[in-house]
């Protein structure tokens, strides 16, 4: 059985003290029918108990008016759910309303050909929708004809490069908007893409483009110094910056471009190294 609780009041100073609020960014919560006006001055949020139930203040500038309702809505639910609860567990925070906007959020399920690769899926796009933007990075956009020129401009020319189904293309870049541009074009022409991340020390990135037995590195500018230290490496190289000034296709070496069909080999990575680095030896990673 519950016991009943004393009572306590604090003045202001000694609420801010004790919460470490700061003055004119407080909350105050009345169960008296009003507070004076100059009691509520540099409150952004205010509870008061009301005749018709209870009476919420804000700040405009602070808080919007769905999150106050949310914020309501969990509140009636925690007090609903105190009262029946045996254990703390048993409260919830969360309303029932709210699950319900939540759920609605996440349901991005939709129907598409699973029999389609992702590079198919992607044409479609272009196709469908050539001037809406695809990729944004920092202040620069591609649209998604512009995105499946320039990667239909890198297929075609690593098919000039003999290079097709079964091959591993490397593409040492740091994050950017040619990280999609450039694996698109890779897999378009059934390469297999294999992502080199920047921060891994040349020694370890050395190894894995050896043991994927890569014959092409597509490479940013900035780091075309660093292939010095792959020293097995002796396939071809392609700055990222000569990608916009690869020629324009015509319909004849468009059609060249075969799609990849399944089961084709898509992305190369090396996960593996972090399950069984424990008795591996570094760099070495198991792929």
């Amino acid at each position: 059985m519950a016991k009943e609780a004393g009572t306590f009041s604090w003045t202001r100073q000694d609420a801010w003290e004790t919460l470490g609020q700061e003055p004119g960014r407080g909350i105050a919560v009345s169960l008296v029918d009003s507070l004076p006006k100059e009691e509520l001055e540099g409150f952004v949020l205010i509870f008061q108990v009301a005749d018709d139930g209870l009476s919420v203040s804000y700040a405009a500038s602070c808080y919007t008016e769905a999150f106050i309702r949310t914020l309501l809505l969990s509140w009636r639910e925690v007090i609903l759910t105190f009262q029946k609860a045996e254990t703390l567990s048993m409260i919830s925070v969360t309303a029932d309303e709210t699950m319900g906007l939540l759920d609605s959020f996440n349901k991005t399920e939709r129907d598409y050909d699973r029999n389609a690769t992702i590079i198919h899926q992607f044409c479609a796009r272009a196709a469908e929708m050539p001037d809406n933007v695809a990729v944004v990075y920092e202040d620069r956009s591609y649209t998604y004809g512009e995105v499946d020129d320039l990667s239909d401009r890198l297929a075609y020319w690593i098919l000039q490069q003999g290079l097709g189904r079964g091959d591993t293309v490397s593409v040492f870049i740091p994050r950017s908007e040619y990280m999609v541009i450039a694996s698109l074009g890779v897999l378009k022409v059934g390469c297999t893409y294999e992502p080199l991340d920047p921060n891994y020390p040349d020694e370890r990135l050395s190894f894995m483009v050896k043991d994927a037995q890569a014959k092409l590195m597509l490479v940013a500018d900035s780091l075309l110094p660093r292939l010095e230290n792959f020293k097995e490496f002796s396939g071809k190289w392609l700055r990222i910056s000569g990608i916009v000034n690869l020629p324009q296709l015509g319909a004849e070496a468009r059609r060249r471009i075969q799609l990849p069909q399944p089961p084709s080999t898509f992305l190369m990575l090396f996960s593996r190294w972090w399950l069984f680095t424990y008795w591996r030896t570094w760099p070495e990673p198991m792929g």
